[in-house]
Formats: C-alpha cells, sequence, structure tokens
C-alpha cells in the first residue's frame, strides 16, 4: 500500500486498478438518476403508466 502511494504522489498520476470495471461501478451508482430525469424531461413514460398499458 506505501508503494501505491509513493507513486501516486510522485507521479501526480490518479490510482487504477485494473482488475476493477469502472464504467459499471459508475453506472450502477448513476443510473437511478439518469432514469429519474429521463422520466421528468418525457424522454421515457413513469413505471404507473407501464403498468396501467400491460
Amino acid at each position: 500500500m506505501l508503494r501505491i502511494i509513493y507513486v501516486v504522489l510522485k507521479t501526480g498520476r490518479p490510482y487504477y486498478d485494473r482488475t476493477a470495471d469502472y464504467d459499471a461501478l459508475m453506472v450502477k451508482r448513476n443510473a437511478p438518476r439518469w432514469i429519474r430525469m429521463l422520466r421528468r424531461y418525457g424522454y421515457i413514460e413513469p413505471v404507473e403508466a407501464e403498468l396501467k398499458a400491460a
């Protein structure tokens, strides 16, 4: 861990874990907010309307 901290401080670049899927983590964290905004601005219909139509 100290080696990682040393390299980050020395190079000035952020730590990037090669085993982590950062895109999937970002989508998982932000998807509810994105869906809420799409509903708010009318790009997708609210869930209640989808249930009544089915």
